[in-house]
């Protein structure tokens, strides 16, 4: 479910995008399909923007014309007109050939969208192959069956444009954040050929052993390694679970990590978070 910039509006889906308005008590349904019957998928994670529209994933096929390849798409309601959006498409408009948005692992699905504060760029993990001409590697599932590494991707809605985050990256980036501002994404990944400071991470799938977290500049395309000593050594832990403040400085998250900051010895997962401008790290779960 998302929170809207105010507090007032909770989004949520059950066979529907429904409103709740905090002010009024009242739940309404957002979406209208093609046929004029009820979404024929379910609605899931859906996270507001701060200028009211909503982005979320379905598997719904009647949201859109068109909409007939089966899987997961990222979709935005927008507040200004109620029409909906798909935005796991390449440029030219051909829809993702696999999951988008929501990335299936054993212990169920996680929602993978953000949108940035105006509604403009849409950020979204996805499997699908043919959203860039990018190559894409191949990655084990929890099965140990090869598919396609989950991937990171933003959509422009305003120039429709979409690009590959996680270039060549050879391991599943499952988990994302987008800065208000939509200059800044922060993300987890288990691939060690990001940045030439990755570390390399043991042939198992996220979450199990590993994961780091990372910062995409939207406006240069660097990447950089975000869990890690002041000296620059990799966190030796599983960081996952990313946040960003609107204005990208401030990264939140979670790892098991305890060399990230000194005195770290209570042996358990704890919440760290990075000053980008002042590249201070500093452990937040700690009791008074």
């Amino acid at each position: 479910m998302g929170l809207s910039a105010d507090g007032r509006k909770l989004a949520y889906g059950e066979e529907n995008l429904m409103l709740y308005n905090r002010n009024t008590g009242q739940s309404v349904p957002l979406l209208k399909t093609i046929d004029g019957a009820p979404p024929d998928g379910e609605i899931f994670g859906p996270v507001f923007a701060a200028n009211g529209d909503i982005a979320f994933t379905s598997r719904a096929g009647n949201l859109v014309p068109g909409d007939d390849n089966e899987t997961y798409d990222v979709f935005v309601w927008d507040s200004s007109t109620n029409a909906v959006e798909r935005v796991s498409v390449a440029a030219d408009g051909v829809p993702a050939n696999d999951d988008s948005g929501a990335i299936l692992f054993h212990e169920g699905a996680i929602a993978a969208v953000d949108i940035s504060n105006n509604g403009r760029f849409v950020a979204f993990a996805s499997m699908a192959a043919n959203l860039t001409a990018d190559p894409i590697q191949s990655c084990q599932d929890y099965r140990g069956y090869e598919r396609t590494c989950i991937n990171i991707f933003i959509h422009d809605r305003e120039t429709g444009e979409t690009w590959l985050v996680t270039q060549n990256s050879n391991g599943d980036s499952p988990q994302l954040a987008l800065s208000g501002d939509g200059r800044s994404l922060a993300f987890s990944s288990v691939a060690d050929n990001l940045t030439p400071d990755a570390p390399a991470c043991d042939d198992l799938p996220v979450p199990v052993n590993c994961g780091h977290i990372y910062l995409y500049d939207v406006e240069t395309g660097d990447i950089s390694l975000i869990d890690k000593t002041p000296d620059g050594r990799a966190g030796n832990g599983v960081s996952l679970h990313p946040a960003v403040s609107a204005d990208g400085r401030i990264i939140l998250f979670a790892s098991t990590a305890d060399n990230l900051v000194p005195g770290d010895t209570n042996r358990q997962q704890d919440i760290f978070l990075y000053n980008w401008d002042t590249g201070q790290m500093e452990r937040v779960s700690l009791t008074n």
